[in-house]
């Protein structure tokens, strides 16, 4: 996992940079041709379903060793023939291994992806509603 899970994180950064650049465009007062607007838009959904399919899988592992291996692990006979091996910390040491994917000592899970996607599709619907609102003030004139 060192050597491609690297190359998807930093993908998914550059995604994300592409985002940001073309949101910042649109909110520029740089007047834009309506072609521009007819490519921009396109290109923004393309890349946020492109970071959506990209990341959803890498913070999928964190999720199945959440809600399926602790879940499986938390029933009173498995902790009770646990507790001979492992003490009463069995559960605990798990949960705090936080099983998943890593990038900057942080585990990548599904509550990051959509805080991530969530902050970028605020950003693109402000940069597209000013846009648009911009072309028809423009056109208007």
């Amino acid at each position: 996992s060192t050597t491609w899970v690297k190359s998807v994180i930093l993908t998914l950064g550059g995604f994300s940079l592409m985002i940001l650049v073309l949101v910042t465009y649109m909110m520029s007062d740089v007047e834009k041709a309506t072609l521009d607007l007819a490519y921009a838009i396109p290109i923004l959904i393309l890349l946020i379903t492109l970071l959506l399919l990209c990341g959803t899988p890498i913070a999928t592992v964190a999720e199945v060793f959440e809600y399926d291996v602790l879940h499986a692990l938390n029933n009173p006979l498995v902790v009770k023939h646990a507790q001979r091996h492992f003490g009463q910390q069995l559960l605990s040491h798990l949960h705090t291994l936080g099983w998943g994917f890593r990038f900057g000592q942080t585990v990548i899970d599904l509550r990051i992806i959509v805080n991530i996607v969530a902050a970028l599709l605020i950003s693109v619907i402000t940069s597209v509603s000013q846009a648009i609102l911009q072309q028809f003030k423009a056109e208007a004139v």
